[in-house]
């Protein structure tokens, strides 16, 4: 399973979806997206990264910036400088 919206521990996920197909005998891992590349529950509450309790396996992966931050850092580099020297370039 893979989720870049929910906690580890959504209900809708993680107790309606995961645990019932690990009762009926599946492997379950779940792909986490995590901007801070830390796993947390609904509450807040961090999660280890692996096997829980009931054998679903918890995996993170750090997701990538946003496409605004990325563009505003890129403005922001090219407008401070260019050519090693510190100036203001207009981007058109």
């Amino acid at each position: 399973m893979i989720t870049v919206q929910h906690s580890a521990k959504d209900d809708r996920i993680y107790f309606k979806q995961a645990l019932s197909l690990q009762s009926a005998g599946y492997e379950v891992s779940i792909v986490h997206a995590s901007q801070d590349g830390l796993l947390k529950d609904m509450s807040g509450n961090h999660v280890d990264e692996g096997e829980d309790e009931f054998g679903v396996r918890h995996l993170i992966v750090k997701e990538p910036e946003d496409l605004k931050s990325k563009i505003a850092k890129k403005v922001f580099k090219v407008g401070a400088i260019e050519d090693g020297k510190v100036g203001e370039r207009r981007l058109v």
